[in-house]
């Protein structure tokens, strides 16, 4: 018994001489942040190379054209509107002697969300998402109406219409 203590001794001894003489690592440590940023992205796009053509006469009658446009919307924005606006305040031009129509051009969203005509004279809204617009979207078959009077010249007439997205 005697022999054990001694050893146990020499051991405690020996541990502590070891552990004064070996300096205690302490714990280093370095930390970095990882950041980012991810834009918001609103992109709108129409099927080009496609114009639309408008059989217009002067019967004062109106016509909606069988050409539609389409468009896309790809966003990662949750809420947003897609506007319309136009080179001429809505109004389709005479390319010779830059006469307008008496009527401005009407447009309207008939496929998925579909709605009622809207006259272009002014800035319009085709469609909205108020939450959950994050994604593509596609807005198929926008159509175009224009009336006519027996009083508008004869010529050709066209208009730039321009969509845009905008973040609400």
């Amino acid at each position: 018994m005697k022999r054990t203590t001694v050893i146990l001794s020499l051991i405690f001894a020996l541990a502590i001489a070891l552990s004064a003489s070996i300096p205690t690592l302490a714990a280093n440590f370095s930390t970095v942040t990882v950041s980012g940023n991810i834009p918001k992205t609103l992109e709108v796009a129409t099927v080009s190379g496609t114009p639309v053509t408008l059989l217009l006469t002067a019967s004062g009658t109106v016509d909606s054209t069988a050409a539609l446009v389409n468009v896309s919307v790809t966003t990662n924005v949750k809420k947003w509107h897609l506007g319309v606006t136009t080179n001429n305040s809505g109004y389709m031009i005479n390319s010779s002697d830059s006469t307008q129509l008496a009527s401005a051009l009407n447009i309207k969203s008939s496929g998925a969300y579909g709605g009622a005509w809207h006259s272009l004279a002014g800035a319009t809204t085709i469609m909205t998402k108020s939450s959950g617009g994050a994604g593509f979207w596609p807005i198929s078959d926008i159509a175009f109406q224009q009336t006519t009077t027996i009083a508008d010249p004869a010529g050709d007439y066209s208009i730039l219409i321009t969509f845009t997205g905008t973040e609400d």
